[in-house]
């Protein structure tokens, strides 16, 4: 019985317990052994143990050192993941700050820190636009940012070199449905409101924060990043 229990309690965490018994006591009587039963149940006992110690024996080195790496990889990923959200949710809150104001035509030095490159270039275009228009969003009102997620969608051609140079692409919505762009009637605007899908890309700049370089912007009834 005490090697039955050592069986079992210290090899069983891999397979299924063999009765000690059933590979020692000989079937024709009830505990008699002969030598030669006994050495048969010697031999077959060495050979469940040998199983149990290669089924127990854990992964292999070459394997911790790939799971190890997989596990980096997808800690890097994660972390990229949070910096672009926090990029985005940033971008989104001072623009949104900027058209409740109605625009600027300097963009303030906070605006350098989520965007870079020909995308600073159109968010500065915009707000001078909204500014000479004499447009705002309506006052006492916020769009609603939905995501972002990491874009897995298909790839567009017109944006083939941008993906190259990206980091990582993201993708959100702008849902301003309840708060629309209106001119100094307060009227909204043609193409003021409603709901826009936004495809980032986004890359490290010289001070090593991620920043948005380039976006494609469609005007959608649903939000995909909901779907």
């Amino acid at each position: 019985m005490p090697s039955r229990v050592l069986l079992c309690g210290g090899v069983l965490g891999c397979f299924a317990c063999h009765d000690v018994r059933e590979l020692l006591v000989d079937h024709g009587s009830s505990m008699r052994m002969s030598s030669r039963s006994m050495r048969a149940g010697a031999i077959a006992l060495a050979a469940v143990m040998m199983s149990s110690m290669v089924a127990c024996s854990g992964p292999s080195a070459s394997e911790k050192a790939s799971a190890s790496f997989h596990n980096s990889v997808s800690a890097a990923r994660d972390a990229l993941f949070e910096e672009a959200k926090a990029t985005n949710q940033g971008f989104f809150d001072l623009e949104e700050s900027l058209l409740l104001q109605g625009g600027t035509q300097t963009p303030p030095p906070d605006m350098s820190r989520f965007v870079m490159g020909e995308f600073a270039d159109d968010v500065s275009e915009h707000n001078a636009i909204v500014q000479r228009e004499s447009l705002r969003t309506r006052p006492d009102t916020k769009a609603a940012l939905i995501g972002p997620r990491i874009y897995t969608g298909p790839d567009k051609p017109e944006m083939a070199d941008a993906r190259e140079q990206a980091s990582i692409i993201i993708e959100s919505c702008t849902d301003s449905t309840s708060s629309p762009i209106v001119d100094r009637n307060n009227h909204v605007v043609e193409n003021g409101g409603g709901i826009a899908h936004h495809i980032f890309f986004l890359r490290k700049d010289v001070d090593n924060n991620l920043k948005i370089f380039v976006s494609w912007t469609g005007k959608v009834e649903t939000c995909p990043v909901t779907a």
